[in-house]
């Protein structure tokens, strides 16, 4: 799948790896085994589908709500 999206928008894996990583280290994402899930606090933004950028992101996953 990784590489079918690499070639079809042409990114290197390289990027694609680093910013997942970038992601996970932040807390974006979180993994459990071989599946990827976005922190809880986003879930609400993503159903109203709304455009965060990423300064918000990141304030809202260290907000002590």
């Amino acid at each position: 799948m990784r590489n079918k999206v690499s070639i079809e928008k042409n990114i290197p894996i390289s990027k694609m790896s680093g910013g997942l990583v970038s992601l996970l280290l932040k807390g974006i994402l979180t993994q459990d085994k071989k599946y990827y899930s976005i922190h809880y606090k986003l879930i609400p933004y993503m159903r109203k589908k709304v455009h965060l950028d990423y300064e918000t992101v990141l304030r809202e996953i260290r907000s002590k709500k």
